[in-house]
């Protein structure tokens, strides 16, 4: 669908992503890897909205700590206009 990527491929250290005064964005990739969207609004997966009852989740994060991102997989079909929603944990 998209995927959860920083500007430039940017990957913060856990010491980095801790010291963020907004965590709104932060997502964790793995050991020592977050990537963090706050700044970013043209990239869309920072969109997808938190769901915490799992029969709405329509996406889910396949997390790539050494690409530096995560891509956003459907879970199934999506309609156009279709909100979309995972589970951010």
């Amino acid at each position: 669908v998209c995927s959860y990527q920083g500007a430039g491929g940017a990957v913060l250290a856990t010491a980095d992503a801790l010291k963020l005064k907004d965590k709104s964005y932060l997502m964790r990739l793995g050991p020592q890897a977050y990537v963090d969207l706050a700044g970013d609004t043209s990239a869309l997966a920072r969109y997808i909205n938190d769901a915490r009852n799992p029969a709405r989740h329509n996406v889910r994060f396949l997390k790539l700590p050494d690409e530096g991102r995560a891509d956003v997989v459907a879970t199934r079909n999506i309609e156009e206009g279709e909100e979309l929603y995972a589970d951010y944990g």
